[in-house]
């Protein structure tokens, strides 16, 4: 009978201590792989999260743009802004750097009807300021981004480009010590022809 159990026991296999210390080394090295990996997944999401939000700061901006020189020529005014009563609060010249965000008007019907541009002035659902040289940015509710509009001079050769400009808006932010930036352009035009 004893025979039997040596003849067991010099059967039995296990691991050694080298076995499982190597074992536990390429577990080890795989999980922190697959930790790093998702943590990177996670910040490259969130920067891209970042940069799809800044853009649609962006093209807001422009969006702001186009709506204020369509109700300019609604209202029969000169499609970039006049100085006789501008709801928005500056006209847009061409070099100039204007911040424009949008106001609260929750309190504005549904259907309203407004019969001259000085009516306009209590439901313009932009506010415009214009800061010279310096670009005055706005804070996107407190969630770090900054928009600055920019118009210049539309450049062509075959024709005459009086009638159009060149509007940038540029949205930045912070990612830990970098500067990041989304721009939009948009070439406007007069197509209307002015006031009726």
């Amino acid at each position: 009978m004893f025979e039997k159990f040596k003849k067991i026991r010099k059967c039995e296999k296990g691991f050694t201590l080298t076995e499982v210390m190597i074992g536990m080394m390429i577990l080890t090295i795989a999980i922190v792989t697959a930790t790093n990996l998702v943590v990177g997944l996670i910040r490259s999401n969130q920067n891209n999260v970042k940069t799809l939000q800044a853009y649609y700061f962006a093209v807001e901006g422009i969006e702001a743009v186009r709506n204020i020189r369509d109700t300019n020529w609604i209202h029969n005014k000169y499609w970039l802004g006049d100085e006789s009563g501008n709801p928005w609060g500056s006209n847009f010249e061409v070099d100039g750097q204007y911040s424009i965000d949008f106001v609260n008007v929750s309190s504005i019907p549904a259907e309203k009807e407004i019969g001259n541009f000085s009516e306009l002035n209590a439901y313009a659902p932009w506010e415009v300021s214009a800061d010279g040289d310096e670009v005055n940015f706005v804070e996107r509710d407190a969630s770090g981004f900054n928009r600055t509009i920019s118009f210049y001079e539309y450049e062509c050769d075959e024709r005459d480009c009086g009638d159009y400009v060149r509007v940038q808006s540029k949205v930045t932010w912070k990612d830990g010590a970098r500067d990041r930036e989304v721009v939009v352009e948009e070439i406007f035009t007069n197509w209307k022809g002015g006031a009726i």
